[in-house]
């Protein structure tokens, strides 16, 4: 089996630190990051594979810079996982939803994961590698207390379509998982899915070059949002 060197982002918490280990356990290095820093230190005393890399997402100027300094330490870097999201159930006239709250989501669930793929495409090309968009059920049957985020994640499933086109030297995944047992969920009175199971699938996938990986209900969802567009976004306003 390859061992490759993964950037995967979110990896202090959810799903990301599930993954952080179970790519680590594989005998994969890990480029773990995330805003933590005493998170990621902690993770990374689980398996000296897992490495640190406390960084800001939001602060997209900086991701440029960010991508030629792990270019630079880590010149076989392969596989790129955005996996950081952040979702804020509000309606966009909520007293208190701040313009700032909106271009802060948009910037962590779409565009820091274009600047990412776009900083890190000559390695990932070089190295013949991988982009895995970890995206959302959302993105097929928007919640109605969630635009922002299902406008972004649906940006996130066209851009990963797009860069399949635009390299084919690359693999692009797309992980369209449903609602997950994570920080961000906490609090929610629906079925949730293991961050765990959600793990393993995505190392699977990376390990196979998948397209798409439709976890759980999503998998569901995905027919119902075809056949019945009204039904599917019945079902994710109840998520």
């Amino acid at each position: 089996m390859a061992r490759h060197i993964i950037l995967l982002t979110g990896a202090s918490s959810g799903i990301g630190r599930e993954l952080a280990m179970v790519l680590a356990q594989a005998g994969h290095t890990v480029l773990a990051l995330a805003r933590d820093e005493n998170k990621l230190r902690e993770l990374a005393k689980v398996n000296a594979l897992i490495v640190p890399v406390p960084f800001d997402l939001t602060d997209t100027g900086a991701i440029g810079e960010l991508c030629g300094r792990l270019a630079n330490s880590h010149p076989g870097i392969d596989v790129l996982v955005n996996n950081a999201a952040v979702q804020v159930d509000q309606r966009l006239d909520a007293p208190g939803y701040e313009d700032s709250t909106v271009e802060r989501e948009v910037a962590l669930d779409l565009v820091a994961p274009i600047l990412l793929a776009k900083g890190l495409l000559p390695r990932l090309m070089a190295n013949r590698g991988m982009v895995v968009n970890v995206a959302s059920a959302l993105a097929l049957a928007p919640k109605s207390t969630a635009a922002v985020y299902s406008t972004a994640k649906a940006g996130l499933v066209n851009f990963s379509a797009a860069l399949s086109n635009q390299v084919p030297e690359i693999a692009v995944c797309t992980v369209y998982p449903p609602v997950v047992d994570t920080p961000m969920t906490a609090g929610r009175d629906t079925p949730k899915v293991d961050a765990g199971v959600v793990a393993v699938a995505i190392a699977e996938a990376i390990e196979s070059r998948r397209n798409n990986v439709w976890i759980g209900k999503a998998k569901a969802l995905r027919l119902m949002a075809r056949l019945s567009p009204r039904l599917a976004g019945a079902i994710t306003r109840r998520s």
